[in-house]
């Protein structure tokens, strides 16, 4: 059976993570933005509200990830390298939108993840 890895999911949180990526494959943390009714800017939403925070925090890597990107590294997403959803502009007038689809998973208990790959990334935020 494979091994559980403890990581903090959020500041408060510590909690056993029990799935494992493979061979070059990384879960992150997926944080989102949210704003209140008022315009306040929240840093964190673990509700699923919200768009996608760029940068996350690695929780689990695979045997193959660069040896650079460590469990807890934070890292900044390459948004454009995920498949796009088309929405055409309405009555055919002005440019088509694209939406990003992020690799989006969830756990029982409701809690979002991200796997991706190293070329997912933009850069690793060292310090």
């Amino acid at each position: 059976m494979a091994e559980e890895a403890e990581v903090k999911i959020s500041k408060k949180v510590k909690k056993k993570f029990p799935y494992r990526p493979l061979f070059d494959d990384m879960i992150l943390t997926a944080k989102r933005k949210t704003f209140t009714a008022s315009g306040i800017y929240l840093a964190e939403d673990v509700h699923g509200k919200g768009a996608l925070n760029t940068s996350q925090e690695v929780l689990r890597v695979g045997e193959n990830v660069p040896k650079y990107i460590k469990v807890g590294s934070m890292v900044e997403l390459k948004v454009a390298s995920f498949p796009k959803e088309r929405h055409p502009a309405p009555n055919d007038v002005g440019p088509d939108t694209y939406t990003a689809i992020p690799p989006l998973y969830e756990m029982e208990d409701k809690t979002e993840f991200l796997i991706v790959g190293p070329r997912n990334l933009l850069y690793v935020i060292e310090g």
